[in-house]
């Protein structure tokens, strides 16, 4: 929200269309000056270095391997959290499970390669939007645990429901 602040919603932004770094770089200059960093590994590899494998909350393998792929940005934070992005396909258009004009995803690690290294547990999606952050609301211990940060956030607990 403080980049909004100081250079206007999203889709006011200079970034193009793209899952790609020169997208993900563009991002960057709009959200990195708000954070504390302390790794920045840009588009390369050598940030999201994860001792085991990532899951998803239903127990099957988050197999996608963030780190090497260009068209994420990745950090660490001074707390130690490990945080990636991307644009999106058409910027600030584009949907995304139930979230509609996505600018950007940003994934968020909030312990960073610390166990469980599990999507809906201590990793995180959030979008940003035109109009502010959004996450999905989507959340069941039988699914993948991309939409359990909305779950939390409506619910102020992580006592997801066994089914969708």
């Amino acid at each position: 929200m403080l980049s909004v602040k100081d250079n206007g919603y999203a889709n006011e932004w200079n970034v193009g269309n793209g899952l790609n770094s020169t997208t993900a770089n563009q991002i960057a200059n709009y959200i990195k000056p708000y954070l504390r960093i302390i790794k920045d590994c840009n588009i390369n590899s050598g940030c999201l270095n994860y001792k085991t494998n990532l899951k998803c909350l239903n127990g099957s393998s988050a197999s996608h391997n963030y780190d090497t792929e260009h068209i994420y940005y990745k950090i660490i934070t001074a707390d130690g959290s490990y945080i990636w992005w991307r644009g999106a396909d058409s910027y600030c258009i584009t949907t995304e499970g139930n979230v509609s004009n996505v600018c950007s995803a940003i994934f968020y690690d909030i312990n960073g390669n610390k166990e469980p290294n599990t999507v809906g547990k201590d990793i995180f999606l959030v979008y940003i939007t035109p109009l502010g952050l959004k996450t999905r609301d989507n959340c069941a211990y039988n699914n993948n645990g991309w939409g359990c940060l909305g779950f939390i956030l409506k619910n102020n607990n992580m006592n997801y429901p066994l089914n969708e």
